[in-house]
């Protein structure tokens, strides 16, 4: 088991924090023997340990202390840059090797994937945010699903996802 990565026969229930209710509930149906696709979770704190090393945590802040949900324009600018930041950002080394070490895994016969969000929130009933962030289908490759799956954790910061 990876310190960012978990595959779905890794993880249960008890980690909905960390992985998100989706990512959760397919790895409980997995090991249930339920016909799921075989597939991985980038963990939730994979996603500041970007931002953390790349040092984006004070433009963030920044960015959000400025929000003005009244003024529709500037929030789509000021989300638009967050996003930015994010899919252009620099993915850690040691994250990397462990997603690409996964996508060699799961995509070793050629099959194209699908990179979709599993949000979760701390200390949080709410486990499902249906429809708030990007999917993406029919990936290959290690750049391209890497490259999506920072433009999924962009996605956090749509308008949309920000107003909710």
């Amino acid at each position: 088991m990876g310190k960012w990565v978990k595959d779905f026969g890794e993880m249960s229930k008890k980690d909905t924090e960390e992985a998100g209710g989706k990512a959760a509930n397919l790895s409980e149906m997995t090991q249930h023997g339920f016909p799921i696709p075989p597939g991985f979770c980038v963990t939730s704190p994979s996603l500041q340990h970007l931002v953390d090393a790349n040092g984006l945590q004070p433009k963030i802040d920044e960015l959000v202390a400025s929000f003005d949900f009244e003024d529709y324009e500037g929030m789509e600018a000021k989300t638009q840059a967050i996003r930015d930041m994010i899919s252009n950002a620099t993915i850690p080394d040691d994250l990397a090797a462990e997603i690409r070490e996964h996508i060699a895994e799961l995509t070793a016969d050629g099959a194209m994937v699908a990179v979709r969000s599993s949000v979760s929130v701390k200390d949080s009933a709410i486990t499902s945010f249906p429809g708030m962030m990007d999917t993406y289908h029919y990936l290959k490759g290690e750049d391209e699903i890497l490259k999506h799956i920072e433009m999924c954790w962009a996605s956090l910061w749509t308008v949309r996802a920000t107003f909710n």
